[in-house]
């Protein structure tokens, strides 16, 4: 778009200089702000893609429903003009000075409705609003734009500001950020303004608290970008500055060269290997978990293409970036993947190839609690199942990059197949995922000793038989008095037992599974033996025994019984007094 006649004269839309003031033009490339075709519109024509509150740019300007604040673009250039060392028809002639190359930065016709005049105006208000409503949150610039935030919430409400968000999303409503930035610099000065702020810091700053709400550091490199409008610029910052091509396909552009095939067999043998190399059968997150796949935070937790795949013997983790799944992901992904997909589209589908990805782990509502759980998602939404739903209802038409996280999935896959990773992988899985299950597993392997321990002495210790029966009896002993949870329970609660492997019923399995191999010497505890039999057969210790267990056992029960015979006591004395009553 650009050329070399706009570096020598100003109102050719190139950089120019007036007063001191700086006219950015478009960068030289081939980008454009393009509309959706209606093949990637579907049944979404009216829901994701067109605005609901206000009209940038000229695809859906004058549209009825959009007017109730065509109006009030008026009130937010007048307070931009006031205090301004420039007034009005300085901007309306830059900005007219550029109409051509502004009107390059569309789809080729869709702009031939408008005059020089009106798309200029169209322009000049449309890119003050946004740089209203980017300002309108900055520290700093709070008091400036006060009463018209106020006329602003008074007029659209909460409502309205939600989509007000979601319109500035929409790939079809953007304004050339560099007539965005002509406006900033002509009245807040190219420099420094209060608070330090910057266009450049200012547009990384509305992007990073929009997408995460938070700041953090970005390298140069991403600072001086320039992206043609919000959502690339959106898409710089979700993509940020890492690469995740394959190694032999770095180079090769956004699609990598097909180079001549010769032979039938040379066919078939770049078939398998493509096969091996892009087809990936696992699955959710669930599902990789019990194959020994943990997750983690990437190093570059906002940067989508910072996913990595770290495998050891036993312990393998994926690293992935954090998102925040809110009521806006859906209309902002879906325009994204409509920005990757439109023509002259500078991407590598990266934020695409992002969401193919996420569909793949993201399956089940438990798999979205564990990466909510491992802060890898943050749901404003609710229920789990509405993050799967959001996934699933990401259309990608089924388009992807296949060299983008090739080597995350073949790593995965690898470690998926490997049987002696998988072995011990469920193993840590299924016994050493809590305290709990490890006790267990350390009781039951010593069980396994003291049995071993056992045998051993039994059969070839003779002379340690007697030693080792009165252990026998005492365990013979345990069974007979250990049947069921209550027992443990009952001894639990008296101090007798103190457990330390989870349920009573585990107590009762460990003792019920040590062999004694019928070794037990009669003489021992026979005394014991013969007195809890002897009271067990006698009838009124019985009777007694069983009153006091139930009706002695709490205050509670004792003030029951106590009520229930004052109750029989003064009935028996009512009905006497009834039949024989008192003679004065």
């Amino acid at each position: 778009m650009a050329s070399s006649s706009r570096n020598e004269n100003p109102a050719g839309g190139g950089r120019g200089e007036e007063n001191g003031v700086i006219m950015l033009g478009p960068q030289e490339n081939t980008n454009k702000i393009q509309r959706i075709p209606s093949f990637l519109r579907g049944s979404n024509s009216n829901e994701d893609y067109n605005p609901k509150v206000i009209s940038l740019g000229p695809y859906h300007h004058g549209k009825p429903e959009l007017q109730p604040l065509e109006g009030f673009k008026h009130k937010v250039f007048d307070n931009f003009i006031f205090g301004s060392p420039k007034d009005a028809n300085f901007y309306r002639k830059k900005v007219l000075e550029v109409v051509e190359e502004a009107r390059g930065c569309y789809a080729a016709g869709t702009t031939d409705k408008f005059g020089d005049s009106k798309f200029a105006e169209m322009m000049l208000l449309d890119s003050c609003f946004l740089l209203f409503y980017m300002l309108s949150t900055m520290q700093g610039f709070d008091d400036f734009w006060y009463l018209t935030t106020v006329q602003l919430f008074e007029k659209i409400g909460y409502s309205g500001s939600f989509f007000l968000q979601l319109d500035t999303y929409l790939f079809e409503n953007q304004i050339p950020l560099w007539i965005v930035e002509f406006l900033f610099n002509a009245r807040f000065g190219s420099t420094n303004i209060a608070g330090g702020v910057s266009w450049k810091s200012l547009l990384v700053k509305h992007c990073q608290t929009s997408l995460f709400a938070e700041e953090y550091r970005v390298g140069e490199d991403l600072r001086d970008e320039k992206p043609l409008h919000l959502l690339e610029a959106f898409h710089i910052h979700m993509v940020g500055n890492c690469e995740m091509l394959s190694s032999n396909t770095k180079s090769a552009g956004r699609w990598q060269k097909l180079k001549p095939i010769k032979t039938n067999n040379t066919i078939i043998m770049l078939q398998k290997e493509a096969f091996e190399k892009y087809s990936y059968v696992f699955r959710s997150v669930m599902d990789l978990k019990s194959k020994g796949i943990h997750f983690g935070h990437s190093d570059n937790i906002y940067s989508v293409m910072s996913i990595k795949f770290e495998s050891s013997f036993v312990y393998a983790k994926l690293k992935l970036p954090i998102w925040y799944a809110s009521s806006s992901s859906r209309v902002f992904l879906t325009n994204m993947i409509a920005y990757e997909l439109s023509p002259n589209s500078w991407s590598r589908l990266e934020i695409t190839s992002y969401i193919n990805f996420m569909k793949s782990l993201i399956v089940y509502p438990n798999d979205v609690k564990e990466l909510r759980e491992k802060r890898i998602i943050s749901n404003t939404l609710g229920d789990d199942m509405e993050v799967v739903q959001l996934f699933k209802g990401l259309n990608t038409h089924g388009i992807d990059n296949p060299n983008i996280f090739s080597e995350v999935k073949q790593k995965i896959q690898k470690h998926y197949d490997s049987k002696a990773k998988t072995w011990m992988a469920q193993f840590v899985y299924t016994y050493l995922i809590s305290p709990w299950s490890i006790i267990a597993l350390l009781s039951a392997f010593l069980l396994l000793l003291l049995t071993f321990a056992q045998t051993y002495v039994a059969f070839d210790k003779p002379d340690k038989v007697i030693t080792i029966w009165y252990s026998c009896s005492y365990i013979n002993f345990l069974k007979s008095l250990i049947v069921s949870p209550g027992d443990v329970k009952e001894l639990r609660e008296k101090s007798i037992i103190r457990s330390t492997i989870g349920e009573d019923k585990e107590v009762v399995k460990l003792l019920h599974g040590i062999n004694t191999y019928d070794f037990d010497n009669p003489i021992i505890l026979r005394d014991v033996k013969h007195k809890i039999l002897k009271y067990y057969n006698s009838k009124t210790k019985t009777w007694m025994a069983e009153l006091a267990h139930t009706y002695f056992r709490t205050p509670w029960t004792a003030l029951a019984l106590f009520a229930a015979t004052l109750l029989l006591v003064l009935t028996f004395l009512q009905t006497y007094f009834t039949i024989n009553p008192r003679r004065h």
